[in-house]
């Protein structure tokens, strides 16, 4: 479906978008996480993740369709994600120095997300 075409690629960019935020402030505050605002990777992993269900939506309504696994793996790395980056978004609250290591690890995730998102978009 050819009409569809304009919104999935809408999808795509707010899609990558919210990756870029969470990829972006970790990355300008890569030397000192402690002052990083977590808030805005958090954003960024719902936009994310919203954007992710979004996509398969739309693929599932055009004629390419989507095959189970490919949603699996979608949804499992937008939720990780998501996971990841709530647990450092509760431990800087606690103003715990482990916080860190889990910025880590959600920025790695949205990066390979980020990977899913253009191979199989």
């Amino acid at each position: 479906m050819a009409e569809l075409e304009p919104s999935r690629l809408a999808l795509l960019v707010v899609h990558l978008v919210g990756i870029a935020l969470i990829v972006g402030p970790y990355l300008a505050r890569f030397r000192d996480l402690a002052r990083l605002d977590a808030r805005i990777p958090l954003a960024g992993a719902i936009v994310q993740f919203l954007a992710a269900l979004g996509l398969v939506i739309v693929r599932e309504a055009t004629e390419e369709g989507v095959t189970g696994g490919m949603v699996a793996v979608k949804i499992i790395v937008s939720l990780c994600v998501l996971g990841v980056t709530i647990v450092a978004v509760d431990l800087k609250r606690e103003k715990r120095a482990v916080h860190e290591r889990w910025l880590h690890v959600s920025a790695a995730v949205a990066l390979l997300n980020a990977i899913i998102a253009i191979v199989w978009a």
